[in-house]
């Protein structure tokens, strides 16, 4: 299968400073411009993406996952190293950039269609389809000055899609919006790979990515530090984050990142056997309601003679949001065998939506230098559709009373 995208050495780095100010000396006095930072944005990434391929981007803010599908969308321009992009290319990213906000949403169609290369032709029925698409109604002919940040998410998405480009590059921007459209534009996104179109998705929805994209690359500080399936890569990253989330960076490249990460995860005297969601009956179970008895249960097997045993658990949502986390000291005495250990609630007080829930061994305390990670992820569901909380939102499902009077 040919390359979509062929990335050798590729790099960005942009200068810091006060450049005007540096001209004006040297102008006005004849001093020699004062000397400016670098910031490596991208630094020497090596990939492929074949056509029809559906690839996720992971890492922390300002780990290059924005720059990288700006270079890759030809908005800006490699500092070193070589890029082949074949096919025609659109990009959902920053919208307030695309669009001219004194604008109609229409008119901003118009241009786009243009700056898109769509012959004339074919103008009339893609803006048609294209204003079906987004659902706006006569809010098409509003400025765009008046739209939601929904609402320009649905304008700029009906855009890129027309036409089934041969590239579609999409940003955090799929995170804003109301969640039927954002589900109409994952299934679009699944349409048009059927299709043959190659995607990058860009996210911190990690559930998202994986269901979407059987293959991740994992930036860190511009570096590519992992590509591969995107369970494996997505669970190296968990274990990056969960190890110590202000782990300190400073002189680490991308595989000495790895060494560090495995290092603390590879020489372990504890192991575990099974980690699973259960009910109030200690039953395994996937999905519940708030307000359900919840508990998270593990078997851990120990090796050698330790005599403590720290356990801490994680709950996040596939965002990357730490929901929730809890540390428990078990006294192991002269006890081999495996240890079963539960951390139950009596009413789960979750909001609707997909949770994660990671645990960590350590023989000493919570910082100590060897963890075990060699676990799969447990993940749970909280549904509550067939609850009568219509007017319930957010993180967490309130278990309150009202109380009024005069």
């Amino acid at each position: 299968m040919s390359s979509a995208i062929s990335a050798q050495g590729l790099s960005k780095t942009y200068q810091t400073g006060r450049s005007l100010l540096r001209i004006l000396d040297w102008l006005a006095r004849g001093r020699r411009a004062r000397s400016s930072a670098s910031v490596h944005a991208l630094e020497n990434l090596d990939f492929e993406v074949s056509q029809g391929e559906a690839v996720g981007l992971i890492g922390r803010n300002g780990a290059g996952k924005s720059t990288l599908l700006r270079v890759i969308a030809g908005i800006h321009r490699p500092s070193a190293g070589t890029l082949e992009v074949g096919g025609t290319t659109r990009a959902v990213l920053d919208l307030q950039s695309l669009f001219i906000p004194l604008l109609s949403g229409r008119e901003n169609l118009r241009f786009g269609m243009r700056l898109y290369g769509i012959h004339p032709a074919q103008t009339a029925e893609v803006e048609a389809e294209a204003i079906a698409f987004s659902e706006l109604g006569d809010a098409i002919d509003a400025p765009l000055q008046t739209y939601s940040s929904g609402m320009m998410l649905r304008l700029g998405f009906s855009l890129a899609i027309a036409r089934a480009p041969e590239i579609l590059l999409i940003d955090e921007i799929l995170l804003v919006g109301d969640e039927s459209f954002r589900q109409k534009c994952y299934a679009k996104a699944r349409e048009l790979l059927q299709e043959g179109t190659t995607v990058l998705f860009a996210s911190h929805d990690l559930y998202l990515i994986e269901k979407l994209c059987p293959r991740t690359l994992w930036l860190e500080r511009g570096q590519l530090s992992s590509d591969g399936p995107s369970g494996a890569v997505i669970e190296e990253y968990q274990r990056f984050l969960d190890i110590d989330p202000n782990i300190q960076l400073s002189g680490k490249n991308a595989e000495e990142l790895k060494e560090w990460i495995y290092r603390k995860s590879e020489v372990s005297p504890f192991h575990v056997r099974a980690l699973s969601c259960v009910d109030g009956d200690g039953n395994s179970k996937s999905r519940f309601q708030s307000g359900d008895a919840f508990g998270v249960e593990a078997v851990i097997e120990p090796e050698g003679d330790q005599r403590e045993l720290h356990i801490i658990f994680f709950i996040h949502r596939p965002d990357g949001t730490l929901v929730a986390q809890d540390a428990h000291v078990v006294e192991l005495g002269d006890n081999a065998g495996s240890i079963r250990v539960t951390f139950s609630v009596d009413s789960l007080p979750l909001g609707s939506g997909d949770y994660y829930v990671h645990l960590v061994l350590s023989e000493e305390d919570p910082v100590a230098p060897h963890f075990d990670y060699r676990t799969q992820r447990a993940s749970f569901t909280v549904d509550n559709s067939a609850l009568d909380h219509r007017f319930r939102r957010g993180l967490v499902c309130l278990d309150g009373r009202w109380e009024s009077g005069s």
